[in-house]
């Protein structure tokens, strides 16, 4: 994985690889405002075809930019405005999808929302946020796959759901005709590091529950990222 040359906070790493695919098709973004100590990040796997996975996920993150700009942050608790964000990224990528002949703009999304001192986070897809302190997991959201479902029935191991076939069929995901079902999460803040990846970026096989291999290779870029 290549790190992201860009200017940015001394908390903030980030890294980019295409993991497989002939193209770039994930992208990121950490916006802040220093006089409140507010962030948000907000990473988006985009999928597709024909170069509509590199217009979804640009669609998503421009959503969150203008969000940010227009100061809905402040005025929402955080997990309405990482809803909002969710629902009007998945307009977006409606929007962008129409008149396209062969391809149809789809992302998934893990975004991130540092407000007073809490974490708010929403998640729609296998784009994932792991938690951790020091060098423990605390958490890790649960992906919306085929495959999570099986685990979760009991029917395959985490292991064995690492290394599935069916491991990137999506349950839930933006751009599609159903309007998204987001899942949100938040924590106190405290001194600790987040991860968000997006599916094969940082690992090659994801395993739900996270393995210890899972974990292990996450938190070597999460060493890079303090957010509270």
């Amino acid at each position: 994985m290549a790190p992201v040359d860009a200017a940015g906070p001394s908390w903030l790493g980030a890294g980019r690889a295409c993991g497989g695919r002939p193209s770039q098709q994930d992208d990121l973004v950490c916006l802040a405002d220093e006089a409140t100590q507010s962030r948000l990040l907000v990473l988006a796997d985009g999928m597709g075809g024909d170069g509509a996975g590199e217009l979804a996920s640009a669609g998503v993150i421009a959503v969150a930019q203008r969000l940010w700009r227009e100061g809905r942050w402040r005025e929402l608790p955080g997990a309405l405005f990482l809803e909002q964000l969710c629902q009007d990224a998945h307009l977006e990528l409606r929007r962008r999808g129409e008149g396209l002949v062969d391809a149809a703009p789809h992302a998934t999304v893990v975004a991130l929302l540092l407000k007073r001192r809490t974490a708010y986070w929403a998640h729609v897809g296998d784009s994932r946020l792991y938690r951790f302190t020091r060098d423990r997991l605390l958490g890790c959201t649960e992906d919306h796959s085929a495959v999570q479902v099986r685990v979760r029935r009991g029917e395959l191991t985490a292991d064995e759901a690492g290394r599935a076939a069916d491991q990137h069929q999506l349950l839930r995901g933006l751009g599609g005709p159903m309007q998204p079902r987001v899942d949100h999460g938040c924590a106190p803040g405290r001194r600790s590091r987040c991860a968000a990846t997006a599916s094969g970026s940082s690992c090659p096989r994801r395993s739900w529950p996270p393995s210890p291999r899972d974990a292990i290779c996450t938190l070597r870029w999460a060493r890079r990222w303090r957010w509270c």
